[in-house]
């Protein structure tokens, strides 16, 4: 993946400031264009998406080193029913709320390393539909 330089600005800005933001986006365009990166305006109202919302979310998931053990247990039981919200696997799974809250961690950490899915397009929580992912990531 190339680098990303990316620009946030409100939605309104771009529209009632254009001609004054144009020379430092053309700026920027030159200059990622010089170093092989990629330019990317993003706005408040694209941040407030669902799916930018659950990326947000799920960031913070992708470095953690759960226990193997715990995503095998869950992975083997979302195998057998196919599809399921996030708690309704977990709760299948542990009895104990302290093993839930663990286990839960663990959904979000496979949803953001994409062994599992959701639908990006809806906000994110405990009820989330969720499904082994097809392209087999690990």
């Amino acid at each position: 993946m190339r680098p990303m330089l990316v620009e946030v600005k409100r939605r309104i800005d771009l529209t009632q400031a254009r001609d004054e933001l144009l020379p430092g986006f053309k700026a920027a365009v030159d200059y990622c264009r010089r170093e092989g990166w990629r330019f990317r305006i993003v706005t408040d109202t694209w941040l407030k998406r669902p799916r930018s919302m659950n990326a947000r979310f799920l960031w913070s998931y992708r470095r953690d080193n759960y226990g193997p053990d715990i995503a095998d247990v869950l992975m083997a039981n979302l195998r057998k029913v196919g599809r399921s919200p996030a708690i309704g696997l977990v709760e299948s799974c542990y009895q104990e709320f302290e093993d839930q809250m663990l286990a839960l961690g663990v959904v979000w950490h496979m949803l953001a390393t994409r062994k599992i899915e959701t639908n990006p397009n809806l906000p994110l929580n405990n009820n989330s539909i969720i499904w082994e992912a097809r392209n087999g990531a690990s």
